[in-house]
């Protein structure tokens, strides 16, 4: 009896200790980047609004996999799990001294109507935080 009362509060500790930590949360406000139309005309037309830094940046495959490259070259990005039901979008981007910004936007116009590249500047300044939101497309099968 004195060995269940002192194995069943270890197990219960040891489980609250090895759970996994929850998934970053989005914070600010944030938009898709590729629809120009949604954001007031003051904050569309802001050249370099993410970053004054360019960057060189070459890539052709899906397009999470381009976020994740993009990380590589800018830690200062944070990169967030994919919304939606996700599928294979494939971009191709090839920029030479290109902002964030500019990057970014591209990823979103090349995904079309399947996908947008969000982007949420973090208000306790940790940097950038970017996802793909994936849309449901009705392809009339």
């Amino acid at each position: 009896m004195k060995i269940s009362i002192v194995i069943f509060p270890l197990l219960a500790l040891t489980g609250c200790a090895l759970s996994p930590p929850p998934p970053p949360a989005v914070e600010g406000e944030y938009k898709p980047i590729n629809k120009i139309e949604s954001m007031p005309l003051a904050i569309a037309t802001q050249p370099n609004r993410l970053s004054q830094q360019t960057l060189d940046f070459a890539f052709e495959g899906d397009i999470v996999a381009a976020l994740h490259e993009l990380q590589k070259q800018r830690p200062d990005i944070t990169v967030l799990p994919p919304l939606g039901e996700q599928r294979t979008v494939l971009v191709r981007v090839s920029f030479r001294a290109a902002t964030l910004d500019e990057v970014l936007r591209e990823l979103g116009a090349q995904s079309g109507p399947y996908a947008d590249v969000i982007v949420s500047k973090s208000v306790t300044n940790e940097g950038n935080q970017v996802f793909i939101r994936f849309n449901t497309v009705n392809t009339g099968r």
